[in-house]
């Protein structure tokens, strides 16, 4: 079962993209195909192993933005065709490899109460249900002319629309990268829940995930109340809430930010995020995957250098990645199900009973 969907529905040539076997990963699938690699040393033919794993995480998140395969051949004293063929085995082993054991829940049961919510006096006991937050993020990518237009998104300019969720943590534990930037997130969050074969993460009874006016509140996803203040910059700090729906939302806004915090510690880090290199679409999507299995993995193990990354962001919310969809909020709003309005009514009485 897949993890990471790769899909491009709208035209012919879509597919939900397959983890191939390590030992049929072939030379040919494993290249960046971007431009002719320069042959230059090319008799230096000696195995990077001990090298190949950090030329991906170099390259990907270079500071050198006017000429990152320089940099590269010096950093590591190879030849550009050779860098360049190993970053591609990599970051195509971390895509359609390793994904599949690093973006996923600790525990697919949600058994235990995230320790964000069960040590905070402002969530606790109101969010226990609670188990992670969903949103859609775009990724600006490089798009032949006669298939540009429907990669054109509100911020006029191509990009692919990402559905993911995140834990508390701040670590992607789903991800649906390929589509269209102007695809709507609610028709990739059917898709992504009608499809078996991408193995989404639902949540069991009585447990849910937070997700923006943007989504249809079903079963297991938990929507604000529409019509209402939402968003934290919305709110005058000290500001008196005497709305019982202005303090859901507000409280709602304030534990779901956890998804634009892990956005803009990702997008920060991986600086070919916001500057893609023109490769073709397949591989563009293997990059976005391989920067969110080694976001991931440096949070995990808490290696030193996302430190400061992150404790910049704690408390900050970046803003929503898709915002409001204001002219489809009445439409969406008729997909609501009443058993989690019953939810998020019992959550208001909670809040609002601690308040007192």
């Amino acid at each position: 079962m897949l993890s990471i969907p790769f899909n491009a529905p709208s035209n012919s040539s879509s597919m939900s993209f397959t983890y191939p076997p390590t030992s049929k990963i072939s030379k040919q699938s494993t290249t960046i195909d971007y431009c002719k690699p320069s042959r230059q040393n090319q008799k230096k033919r000696s195995p990077l192993f001990n090298k190949r794993s950090s030329s991906p995480s170099l390259r990907l998140g270079h500071r050198h933005r006017h000429s990152p395969s320089l940099h590269s051949r010096e950093r590591f004293q190879h030849s550009g065709e050779t860098v360049h063929r190993h970053m591609g085995t990599v970051v195509t082993l971390l895509a359609t490899v390793m994904a599949r054991d690093i973006i996923q829940p600790a525990d697919r049961t949600f058994r235990d109460v995230p320790e964000h919510i069960q040590h905070s006096d402002r969530y606790w006991p109101h969010f226990k249900g609670c188990i992670g937050a969903i949103d859609g993020v775009h990724v600006p990518v490089v798009i032949d002319v006669k298939d540009q237009l429907p990669y054109y998104g509100r911020k006029g300019i191509t990009t692919t629309n990402c559905m993911c969720a995140c834990d508390f943590d701040m670590k992607f534990t789903f991800a649906c990268v390929g589509w269209e930037g102007s695809a709507h997130d609610t028709r990739i969050f059917y898709s992504c829940l009608n499809n078996e074969s991408y193995n989404f993460p639902k949540a069991l009874a009585g447990k849910y995930y937070l997700v923006d006016s943007g989504y249809p509140m079903r079963k297991g996803f938990l929507a604000p109340y529409k019509g209402e203040r939402y968003h934290i910059g919305e709110f005058r700090p000290s500001e008196v809430l005497h709305r019982p729906e202005e303090r859901f939302n507000y409280l709602h806004s304030s534990l779901r930010s956890v998804i634009e915090r892990t956005f803009g510690v990702w997008k920060n880090k991986w600086k070919i995020l916001r500057h893609m290199p023109p490769f073709k679409m397949h591989t563009q999507n293997l990059v976005i995957v391989a920067t969110m299995v080694l976001h991931n993995f440096i949070r995990t193990h808490e290696i030193n250098n996302d430190a400061e990354c992150s404790g910049s962001t704690e408390g900050t919310s970046f803003g929503s990645e898709t915002g409001h969809y204001d002219a489809m909020v009445e439409t969406i709003s008729i997909l609501d199900e009443p058993q989690m309005k019953q939810v998020r009514m019992r959550i208001t009485r909670s809040i609002c009973a601690d308040d007192n």
